[in-house]
C-alpha cells in the first residue's frame, strides 16, 4: 500500500527525538488535516537510542536523579504549544513497580491523577517483563537515586510509545531500523537515504542525531599515524563507555586513562565490578574486593583530579540562591536589551559574589560566632569588591579565620604546587576524595558545596544569555568563559557520591594511580608503549601498552566525519554558526547554524531552509543548554527545542503542495 503523499521523516529517535514525537502529536492541529507518514529512522532502539538502550550493563548510571527528568512538557515550558503532562522519571517507575508487582501503592497514590492517566493510555515496555532486575530497579529506586541507563532508556521508549497513541489518525507511522547515510535537496523538497538502500521523499526532515562522530583532531591523527598496524599498542578511542571495546585492555597491565569526567567513572565501573570485582560496605567507607582480571589504571586530566562528588541532600538538590546573577538576567529583561553580554565583564563578578555569599549563609547558620559582623553587612562587603582578586583581603577582618573563609582560587586549582613523587600525590588525591566525600554528606550543611553548587547552577543562565548572538565571539571564545564552563562541569556535573567512594576504594586497593594534571602522551616506538608524565609530580612516568580516552568529543560542523551533515555542509545547505568578533569581524563555532525558535537549519547564503530542523548536541554550542535531559518545573531548553520543530515541521508539510513529480517512498515497517 503506497503512503499518503506527505511526509515528515524523524532521523535519531532517542529521548530527543522521543520528545519531538510527543510535541507532534500535541500539536497535531497545525498539520490542517492532511493524512500524512511519520518515518522513524534509528539503527538503534526506538525510544532508547544508542546511549541509553535497554540491553546494557545495569551498572551504568545516569548523572540526574531520577526525580529530575521528565520527558513530558508542563506549566513552566516556555513555548507555542499545548502543555501535555506525563509522569516524570521517579513517578514512572512508582507506577510501574505497582503496575507489574503490586507494591509502592502510598507512592503511586501521591502521583497527581493527570499523570496516572497517561500513565495508564500506553503499555510498559517489553523489556521490563524480561529483564527482572529492571523491575528491582523499580521498587527501590528513590527520587534523589540516580537510575541505570536503561531503566532510562525504558521510559523513554515507554513515552514513545504513548506519545504514538497520541497521534491523530490521519498520521501513519513507519519505523526503519537503519542510518540515515544522507539529505538531499531535490527541486527544494528533502530525500533522506537509508544504510538499507531505500530513500524517502518527503515534505520535512527533522535530525536528532544525538553525538555524532567528528575527524580526529591533529594528536589524534599524529597517534593513529603512529601506532597503525603495531599490535603492541591498544587505544581505546573516545565514544560512549557502552560501546567502548574495553576488552582490549588486558587483565593486569597498565593503562594510561585520559579524562576524568563521567566518561572516566563508566569506564572505571566497566572495568573493575564490570569484571567481577567487588565493593563491600566497611565502617569508614568502602572495601574493594578485586575479582583479578582488572587492569591497572593511570589517570590524568587537565586538573590532575576527578569531577567532584555530588552532594546528598536526602532530596533532590535545592535551587541554588543566586540574588546579584539573578538581578542581571531580570534587569535585562526588563529593559528588553539585546546588546551582545560581556561574559568577563559582566557575568563572572555577580557569579563569584554569589557563590562568596553562598558559602557565608550557609557557614552563618551553623557557626555565627566565627562572624564579627551581620549577614547583611557581610554582604555589602562583598558588593564593595570591584577588584575580585581582592574579596579574601576585604572579608579578612568580618571573618578571621582562613579556614573559615571562601578560597575560590583553590577550588579552582586544588593540585596547586608541586608534589615530590606519585606515591605521595596518589595519597593526596585520596584525601582530596575523603574531604570531597565528607563535604557530599553535610548536603545542604557544606558551605563548600553551597558555593560550588552556584557555579554547576549558573550555567545554565549563563548558556541562554550568550546564546545565538547573546555575546561576541571574544566573550564566548575567551578563557574567562570557557574557564567558567569546565568548573561548572566539574563540580556541578560530578558523578554520584557512591562513584567517588568506589574511586578512593580503588585507590586505596591499588587498582587506580593518579599522574597529575595535564600530564604529557608520547609514542615510544621502540618499547611500542604510550609514556605519560606530569610536570606537577616528580617521578610520574608511566608506560603502559594501552590507552583509554574517557570522554567524548563535542561535534564539529567543519570536521565532521558524519555522512548526513558533512554531505548537507559540502552541498552549501548548512553552515557553521557564526559570532562576531569586536572588531566586527564573523568568528565560525562548532555548531550548525540555525534558526533560534524553529531550529530550521541556515544554509550557506544566510537563509533558512525551511524543510530541514536539526537539534541536540550539533547545535549545543549556539544554543546552548540543551544536552542535559530536561528537567520538570525548570522551562527545560531540550522542550522549548523539541516544541518549536515540532510546530516548525507541521507548518512545513501544511504549506506542502502535493506535488507529482514524488513518488510514494518505500521503507521497511518494524515496531517498537
Amino acid at each position: 500500500m503506497p503512503y499518503p503523499t506527505s511526509a515528515i521523516c524523524l532521523v535519531g529517535v532517542g529521548p530527543r527525538g522521543t520528545s519531538i514525537v510527543e510535541r507532534l502529536g500535541a500539536n497535531a492541529s497545525l498539520d490542517g488535516g492532511v493524512e500524512w507518514t511519520l518515518h522513524l529512522v534509528d539503527d538503534s532502539e526506538f525510544g532508547a537510542g544508542r546511549v541509553w538502550r535497554t540491553d546494557q550493563t545495569l551498572e551504568l548510571c545516569m548523572n540526574t536523579l531520577a526525580g529530575a527528568v521528565t520527558l513530558f512538557t508542563d506549566p513552566y515550558v516556555t513555548m507555542a504549544g499545548p502543555v501535555h503532562e506525563g509522569p516524570d522519571l521517579y513517578e514512572w517507575c512508582v507506577l510501574a513497580a505497582h503496575a507489574l508487582r503490586g507494591e509502592r501503592s502510598e507512592d503511586a497514590e501521591k502521583v497527581a491523577a493527570v499523570r496516572r492517566a497517561v500513565f495508564q493510555a500506553a503499555d510498559l515496555p517489553q523489556v521490563l517483563h524480561e529483564r527482572p532486575a529492571l523491575v528491582d530497579e523499580l521498587v527501590r529506586v528513590r527520587p534523589e537515586s540516580h537510575p541505570s541507563r536503561a531503566l532510562y532508556g525504558a521510559y523513554s521508549t515507554w513515552v514513545l510509545a504513548h506519545a504514538l497513541t497520541r497521534l491523530p489518525p490521519n498520521v501513519s507511522v513507519r519505523f526503519h531500523r537503519a542510518r540515515a547515510t544522507g539529505v538531499r535537496l531535490v527541486d527544494g523538497a528533502p530525500q533522506v537515504d537509508l544504510s538499507d538502500g531505500r530513500t524517502l521523499s518527503v515534505d520535512d526532515v527533522v535530525l536528532s542525531p544525538g553525538w555524532l562522530a567528528r575527524q580526529d583532531t591533529e594528536t589524534d591523527a599524529a597517534i593513529s599515524r603512529l601506532i597503525e598496524g603495531d599490535s603492541r599498542f591498544a587505544w581505546v578511542r573516545a565514544d560512549s563507555p557502552v560501546d567502548q571495546v574495553l576488552s582490549a585492555v588486558p587483565a593486569g597491565r597498565h593503562a594510561i586513562v585520559r579524562g576524568m569526567g563521567m566518561g572516566f567513572f563508566d569506564t572505571m565501573a566497566l572495568l573493575t565490578v564490570g569484571r567481577g570485582g567487588r565493593f563491600e560496605s566497611v565502617e569508614d567507607g568502602l572495601r574493594y574486593h578485586p575479582s583479578g582480571s582488572e587492569p591497572i589504571l593511570h589517570v590524568t586530566s587537565r586538573r590532575g583530579v576527578p569531577f567532584r562528588a555530588k552532594s546528598l541532600y536526602g532530596g533532590l538538590p535545592p535551587q541554588a540562591r543566586m540574588p546579584r546573577l539573578d538581578a542581571f538576567v531580570a534587569d535585562r529583561a526588563a529593559a528588553g536589551d539585546t546588546a551582545p553580554v560581556d561574559f568577563e565583564r559582566q557575568l563572572w563578578r555577580p557569579i563569584v559574589l554569589d557563590a562568596h555569599e553562598a558559602w557565608y549563609r550557609c557557614l552563618h547558620a551553623q557557626s555565627p560566632e566565627v562572624f564579627d559582623v551581620s549577614l547583611d553587612e557581610l554582604s555589602a562587603a562583598l558588593d564593595e569588591c570591584e577588584d575580585l582578586a581582592g574579596i579574601d583581603a576585604r572579608l579578612r577582618s568580618l571573618v578571621p579565620a582562613p579556614e573559615h573563609r571562601f578560597d575560590l582560587a583553590a577550588a579552582m586549582n586544588p593540585v596547586g604546587g608541586f608534589h615530590d613523587s606519585p606515591e605521595h600525590f596518589d595519597a593526596w588525591v585520596a584525601d582530596y576524595l575523603r574531604r570531597d566525600l565528607h563535604e557530599s554528606a553535610r548536603g545542604e550543611r557544606s558551605p563548600l558545596k553551597a558555593a560550588l553548587w552556584v557555579f554547576g547552577s549558573a550555567r545554565k543562565a549563563v548558556s541562554k544569555l550568550l546564546a545565538f548572538d547573546g555575546t561576541t565571539a571574544d566573550s564566548y571564545l575567551g578563557r574567562a568563559h570557557r574557564d567558567f564552563m569546565a568548573f561548572g562541569g566539574m563540580v556541578g556535573s560530578g558523578p554520584p557520591a557512591f562513584r567517588s567512594a568506589q574511586l578512593l576504594a580503588l585507590t586505596e586497593a591499588g587498582i587506580v594511580h593518579f599522574i597529575g594534571p595535564s600530564a604529557s602522551l608520547e609514542v615510544d616506538l621502540r618499547s611500542g608503549e604510550f609514556v605519560s608524565a606530569s610536570a606537577n609530580v616528580e617521578g610520574s612516568e608511566v608506560r603502559a601498552h594501552a590507552l583509554i580516552d574517557a570522554w567524548m568529543h563535542m561535534h564539529d560542523v567543519a570536521r565532521s566525519a558524519d555522512p548526513v551533515i558533512r554531505g548537507l555542509r559540502d552541498d552549501g545547505v548548512i553552515r557553521s554558526h557564526h559570532r562576531v568578533s569586536v572588531a566586527g569581524e564573523p568568528t565560525p563555532g562548532m555548531g550548525v547554524d540555525i534558526e533560534r525558535g524553529t531550529s530550521r537549519v541556515i544554509d550557506a547564503s544566510g537563509t533558512a531552509v525551511d524543510c530541514i530542523q536539526l537539534v541536540g548536541i550539533p547545535v549545543s554550542d549556539n544554543r546552548g543548554d540543551t544536552i542535559i535531559s530536561p528537567m520538570p518545573r525548570a522551562d527545560a531548553t531540550f522542550l522549548q527545542e523539541a516544541d518549536g520543530v515540532a510546530r516548525a515541521a507541521l507548518d512545513t508539510l501544511r504549506r506542502s503542495s502535493v506535488s507529482a513529480r514524488r513518488q510514494p517512498s518505500e521503507s521497511a515497517v518494524s515496531h517498537v
